[in-house]
């Protein structure tokens, strides 16, 4: 959902359905499978002084006791609240009492304030607390906000501290940067969004609740992991052989990850977070193959996921020159690449190599994004 009026984004979880709307300032969306409802208020900067100041009038209109915290994001000043205040629709009704969060944004360029409220029955917040935490972390305010982890990500698991990993890229030595916090943080993600994930099992939107999976993963880990791919460019980049670089980059980026040590945890979400399997040189099919596309992507090589759900699998894909087992996507091929055997692009086995035993996952790309 995109608001070219405010310029603020979300990608919401599957089934949250709009319930009532005034204007392009007041939204109410509700869930269809848990008891969750959203609401959206944005005002004009003018109206308010400061961040506080914008959360204090949502506090005070529905008398909510809260715990606050402040953090930076996007450069700006930021609120996230814990919330819980009483609701009744009317007179009549006896009054229930909701928990839930608050998420308060400053807009880019002075173009606003945007208030996102979301609830639920205080004895339900525990059941809820994932897909109420998930549909405010989603929000974008500008075209980089979709390259860096959410707000309420980074008002939780702030940067501690950063250090330098020195690292063997297919017999190169190279190094980067990476946050003590980031393992952690992307973890952290991972496990949320895997719990939303499993509510759409057996249900119509569960392709799509997949993709989505993958990319608020994508999303969070992209500034995470950064430092690694540049470093892994510059390895590999050479201005006087610029020919064949999407090929090249991509064969030592797989050789890289096939080589990682295979692990699973097969308890709840089962996906090492992808700073850790960089780092560790580990991890299953999921997380080696998103790591590859993602490292592709910020290399400006155009790459998808693809997942088999009944093949248990997921391999990355890379349009670049080469033979094999081909996948058409958006009217482009591209070349599979089998991220758990020692095999090379284009070769999958033949018993998983049919088109319809996978769906891909897109991720953004800033030139798409501007082109909006």
């Amino acid at each position: 959902m995109y608001s070219p009026s405010w310029g603020y984004a979300l990608d919401l979880p599957e089934d949250f359905v709009l319930a009532n709307r005034e204007g392009n300032e007041r939204y109410l969306f509700k869930h269809a499978i848990l008891p969750v409802d959203l609401q959206i208020a944005l005002y004009e900067e003018p109206q308010f002084k400061n961040i506080k100041e914008a959360a204090e009038h949502i506090f005070k209109q529905l008398k909510m006791t809260h715990k606050d915290v402040p953090f930076i994001w996007r450069n700006k000043e930021a609120l996230l609240s814990s919330v819980s205040f009483l609701y009744s629709p009317s007179e009549k009704y006896k009054p229930k009492e909701l928990s839930g969060w608050v998420l308060t944004l400053a807009l880019p360029n002075k173009t606003g304030w945007l208030v996102l409220l979301t609830y639920t029955d205080k004895d339900k917040a525990k059941e809820c607390e994932n897909l109420m935490i998930s549909s405010l972390d989603t929000v974008y305010t500008d075209t980089m906000s979709y390259f860096e982890p959410g707000p309420v990500t980074a008002a939780l698991y702030p940067k501690t501290k950063e250090k330098t990993l020195d690292y063997v890229f297919n017999n190169k030595n190279i190094s980067f940067t990476i946050d003590e916090s980031d393992a952690q943080a992307n973890q952290s993600v991972i496990d949320r969004e895997f719990s939303v994930l499993t509510m759409y099992l057996n249900h119509d939107n569960l392709i799509a609740a997949w993709q989505r999976f993958y990319k608020v993963i994508f999303r969070d880990a992209w500034s995470r992991i950064a430092p690694a791919s540049f470093a892994v460019y510059t390895s590999i980049f050479d201005e006087n052989n610029q020919s064949g670089f999407a090929e090249k980059a991509a064969k030592e980026l797989l050789f890289l990850v096939q080589n990682f040590n295979y692990e699973r945890d097969r308890k709840g979400s089962d996906f090492m977070n992808l700073p850790q399997a960089l780092a560790e040189k580990r991890g299953d099919c999921d997380s080696r193959a998103l790591l590859m596309v993602l490292m592709l992507k910020q290399m400006n090589i155009d790459a998808v996921l693809l997942v088999s759900p009944n093949k248990s699998h997921a391999i990355a894909a890379v349009d670049c020159q080469g033979s094999g087992t081909c996948f058409t996507h958006n009217g482009r091929d591209y070349l599979g690449c089998e991220t758990t055997a020692h095999v090379p692009i284009g070769e999958i086995a033949d018993e998983i190599a049919a088109p319809e035993n996978w769906f891909p996952v897109d991720f953004y790309v800033i030139e798409d994004l501007e082109s909006n």
